[in-house]
């Protein structure tokens, strides 16, 4: 019974000495580049073709700032900026390509659960406000919206006092945006998309504290 009794006690103490402590900040974020080539071929009876056709190129960054008003309690900001390119059409021998960005920036707020010694279940909610542009076919849309994102399966790992890695694996996710054309007044579009990640596209984010 004694020795249950000191596991307990033993492990309440590892658990504090982990904590997330009041007053502590850091600074961190992701950044990410991904992209593809299309190669499609056809052929009827003896004759063929093939075509090459670049995929979609997407690169975003997102930096971040936490602070902790108690132990084990996170509020912090978030900003970022995603471009998105892709292939629609060939021109002149040339890939014609519609771009959108947009950027964002908002309020992040999490509770850290410890699990083991330096090893925290996470979950965190966000709020942003996003504003950006889409051109394409000699269009040009201009777009603000709000993004609001759940992670609920969220974990950070902080191996020694001043770095820590983060791991989203579950995720939900809302996005609204409202788009005017620049050239045609009267174009106005409206744009909802809700969306979710479980663990096939993890994120992973690097923290420095101080």
């Amino acid at each position: 019974m004694k020795k249950i009794i000191l596991a307990i006690a033993l492990m309440g103490v590892a658990l504090s000495a982990s904590a997330q402590k009041k007053g502590e900040m850091y600074v961190g974020g992701i950044i990410g580049l991904t992209g593809s080539t299309e190669t499609m071929k056809a052929s009827y009876g003896s004759e063929s073709m093939s075509q090459s056709a670049p995929g979609t190129l997407t690169f975003s960054i997102a930096p971040e700032f936490g602070y902790f008003v108690a132990d084990n309690i996170k509020v912090g900001v978030t900003a970022g900026y995603n471009l998105q390119s892709s292939a629609y059409d060939k021109e002149d021998g040339k890939w014609l390509r519609s771009n959108v960005s947009v950027g964002y920036v908002g309020p992040t707020f999490a509770y850290y659960i410890p699990l083991v010694t330096n090893l925290y279940y996470a979950p965190e909610i966000q709020a942003a406000i996003a504003f950006g542009s889409s051109a394409a076919i000699g269009e040009k849309i201009g777009v603000v919206g709000f993004i609001g994102d759940l992670k609920l399966a969220a974990f950070e790992y902080r191996p020694v006092s001043h770095f820590a890695f983060s791991l989203s694996l579950i995720s939900l996710n809302v996005k609204t945006v409202t788009g005017k054309s620049k050239e045609e007044k009267d174009l106005k579009i409206n744009d909802t998309v809700f969306s979710y990640n479980i663990g096939l596209n993890p994120t992973i984010g690097v923290r420095y504290y101080f």
